[in-house]
């Protein structure tokens, strides 16, 4: 498998359609290096306060413009809630030739993010992909900028990840450290000035995280549980892949009517070990997604929050979810 068979470039090796590829393919990794770099701090859209990185003419083109089509595949999530893990299980689901997995993993990162790079050509480029395969993407935003009713009248599927709330929040601690805008204020003064007051400023939605001011991930999950009555939504939980990894694999191919003998199944789940990914970062050859990884792989565990949160934090946290979700069946699992 190579690009110009995957992108229906057409049969000769020099043709134009090829050479066009590779550019728009550079013109992609680049457009996602610059914005990492030089995104401003706070960007609305629609009075949506957008995730530092992200871009808003992306956002925009996907909603307004571009058509998804029968058989792509969206996995939907808030930032830190298994986003990494369940893109790798869907991938293998979706890409079983080990060359045609490598080159779709190997794409810019704004191939496969629905929100990232600034270059709206890379929609062009997605519509290059040849119909003999199925288009994955991922992204967090919520429901209210995704075009919905396009992907379902399309025959698309959506996978929605959800994680216990006071794991996600650690986990978001630590990835915000992380980034490089995170050191200008008034980011670093939020979450450079101890737990406490990175945990009052988070809880309170003073972060951009895809949301309206005074939302978050309670309203992130509310957004998507409109449609999870949906034959094409699915609610992953990122608790249940550590319990029975296997069967959550066999469940999702299920719902991507991916039909797998029961061996490659469990080699699946053994590729998509928290362990075997972590290890598998330093071999991976696309440097956008390995520098990702360095920064979103960190411990995976389920209760690492009760080594951070105090008992009012914790009943702060429950009190918050209890009312925002209210009359729902989502229910967390805080510790295995």
């Amino acid at each position: 498998m190579n690009l110009k068979v995957f992108f229906d470039c057409g049969e000769e090796d020099n043709d134009d359609r090829t050479k066009d590829v590779v550019k728009m393919l550079s013109d992609a990794e680049r457009s996602f290096d610059a914005l990492a770099r030089n995104v401003p701090l706070f960007v609305e859209y629609r009075g949506h306060r957008i995730v530092p990185n992200f871009s808003v003419s992306s956002i925009d083109y996907a909603l307004t413009r571009w058509l998804p089509r029968k058989g792509d595949v969206f996995v939907a999530s808030f930032p830190k809630t298994g986003t990494n893990w369940s893109v790798e299980i869907v991938r293998h689901l979706l890409y079983t030739d080990p060359q045609l997995f490598n080159l779709v993993k190997g794409l810019p990162l704004s191939l496969q993010f629905l929100e990232a790079g600034n270059n709206c050509n890379k929609f062009h480029l997605l519509d290059r992909i040849s119909l003999q395969h199925r288009r994955l993407l991922f992204t967090h935003l919520p429901s209210d900028l995704f075009n919905v009713e396009a992907a379902k009248q399309a025959g698309a599927k959506v996978v929605y990840v959800l994680r216990n709330p006071k794991d996600q929040i650690v986990s978001w601690y630590h990835f915000y450290r992380s980034l490089p805008k995170a050191q200008n204020e008034p980011l670093r003064s939020m979450i450079f000035s101890g737990w406490d007051i990175f945990f009052d400023n988070y809880v309170n939605a003073r972060f951009s995280l895809h949301s309206k001011p005074g939302e978050w991930y309670p309203e992130h999950i509310l957004s998507w549980l409109r449609y999870r009555d949906n034959t094409f939504v699915y609610f992953l939980f990122y608790e249940d892949l550590h319990q029975n990894l296997v069967e959550e694999i066999e469940k999702l191919a299920k719902f991507l009517e991916v039909s797998l003998q029961s061996d490659k199944v469990r080699k699946i789940a053994e590729k998509c070990g928290l362990k075997f990914m972590k290890a598998d970062v330093k071999d991976n050859s696309n440097s956008q997604l390995a520098k990702a990884q360095n920064i979103i792989l960190r411990k995976g565990q389920v209760g690492c929050w009760r080594d951070y949160f105090s008992e009012e934090q914790s009943k702060i946290v429950d009190n918050i979810f209890a009312n925002k979700l209210k009359g729902t069946d989502i229910q967390f699992v805080e510790q295995l």
